[in-house]
């Protein structure tokens, strides 16, 4: 199974994950096996910083790159993550799985 997932960022992400993303709801996506999430913080920075760190990662499987990647892409469409600026599908459109 191959991972593909997606840093959260407070200046990116602030507002969904305080309104539609909240880490309940993150949480019990992965419960249901939906969704990979690895949170670092327990609340979502206030304000932007000169140096910012993720506050947590989402990750979807599956059993190639392209399905996971199409996971990955609705999930965070869903629950308004993806950043208008630069898309996630930006990022992924330019990556290819490494051929062993």
């Amino acid at each position: 199974r191959l991972v593909v997932g997606a840093m959260l960022l407070p200046s990116k992400h602030r507002e969904a994950l305080r309104m539609w993303a909240k880490p309940e709801r993150l949480l019990k996506l992965q419960e249901q096996g939906v969704v990979h999430v690895s949170l670092f913080e327990d609340h979502v920075p206030e304000e932007d910083v000169d140096f910012e760190e993720p506050v947590g990662n989402i990750a979807c499987s599956g059993s190639s790159f392209a399905e996971a990647s199409a996971k990955l892409l609705s999930v965070l469409s869903v629950m308004q993550l993806d950043d208008g600026d630069v898309p996630v599908s930006h990022f992924i459109s330019s990556l290819a799985p490494v051929p062993m």
